[in-house]
């Protein structure tokens, strides 16, 4: 427990000195509270409109930074044996948006948009084969949320562009999936799970 607790503090620390993420200290001081350190997500709440409005009752945005200066880099992988990796983190950041509606029987229950590709299909999240976006949908696969959503993601670092962009996907969706189902991963727990 006093481990985990370093940790949080680590993280705290560095998510503190990391406000030009966009966040002012209020939000970030909730994340913190919320434990959702490794990735900063907000919430917002909002009540439905007139009967038979389908417009969203909950919004989560979450945003995770690329990288640069991969050094050492495939040093830490298996065949390495052990190894050492060093990177700096840079906007531009990768942002999530999770759309949450209310239960609806007649539509379809999870939609993925993938801005850069101009891709906006529904996933039915009861398979475990992945499709389009694997590390997409492997990642809302394995949150398994019985809400009703859509998943937004948006780079503006392009796809290959070596940044780690990916990771960053794959971080992001897994903070704003986990925000969304009140789930509270560390920074090295999101980690793993990408």
């Amino acid at each position: 427990e006093r481990e985990r607790e370093r940790e949080r503090e680590s993280e705290r620390e560095r998510c503190t000195e990391g406000l030009w993420l966009g966040l002012g200290e209020e939000e970030l001081s909730e994340d913190m509270d919320h434990e959702s350190e490794s990735v900063l997500a907000t919430s917002e709440t909002r009540t439905h409109g007139r009967e038979g409005d389908d417009s969203p009752i909950q919004i989560i945005n979450a945003v995770a930074p690329i990288r640069i200066c991969d050094f050492g880099g495939w040093t830490d992988t298996w065949f390495a044996g052990t190894g050492v990796v060093v990177n700096i983190a840079v906007s531009p950041l990768v942002e999530v948006q999770v759309k949450v509606f209310a239960p609806d029987e007649k539509k379809e229950r999870i939609i993925i948009h993938a801005e850069n590709y101009g891709q906006k299909y529904a996933y039915p999240a009861t398979m475990h084969e992945f499709f389009h976006h694997p590390l997409i949908e492997a990642a809302v696969c394995h949150m398994n949320l019985p809400h009703r959503f859509e998943l937004s993601i948006y780079s503006e670092a392009p796809a290959g562009a070596s940044c780690g962009t990916s990771a960053a996907v794959s971080v992001a969706v897994i903070g704003a999936l986990a925000r969304l189902s009140n789930r509270r991963l560390t920074a090295h727990e999101i980690a793993r799970m990408a």
